[in-house]
């Protein structure tokens, strides 16, 4: 029913139903809200359609290289591919453009321990599809 919920794509094969007054967008905000954080400290990063409330609603947003042509004309930076570290990349620009090393050394050194999580965790989830993938072949045979 289109007066009690929207229907988006999430991706080129995903169809996502919300309720009407739901969206990334006022999650962010209120997430904000919550956590009383200022509109012009919030960054976000998103790859389709159902990103753009929520792109719409911070300062500071990006979108992953992959991203329609529409999407990416919304955002401040488009980092690289999702599966190439998209979040670290997006880290690396904030913390490049908007820290000043010599009076936010400690917010800097968090971000950077930040991208190291991020990254592991990326290559730790790459390694271990490897590995799945390596046992798989080998039930095959």
């Amino acid at each position: 029913n289109k007066n009690t919920c929207n229907a988006f794509r999430s991706s080129l094969l995903t169809v996502e139903i919300v309720a009407k007054e739901v969206d990334k967008g006022k999650a962010t905000h209120r997430l904000a809200e919550i956590l009383n954080i200022d509109k012009e400290n919030i960054g976000a990063i998103g790859d389709y359609y159902n990103d753009v409330p929520m792109l719409k609603t911070v300062s500071h947003p990006a979108c992953c290289g992959q991203a329609p042509k529409d999407i990416k004309v919304l955002v401040e930076y488009v980092t690289c591919h999702c599966n190439n570290g998209a979040v670290a990349d997006f880290i690396n620009y904030i913390e490049n453009k908007y820290i000043k090393e010599e009076t936010d050394i400690e917010l800097k050194n968090k971000l950077i321990l930040l991208q190291d999580k991020i990254r592991g965790v990326y290559i730790g989830s790459k390694q271990e599809a490897k590995e799945l993938n390596l046992k798989e072949e080998t039930l095959a045979k």
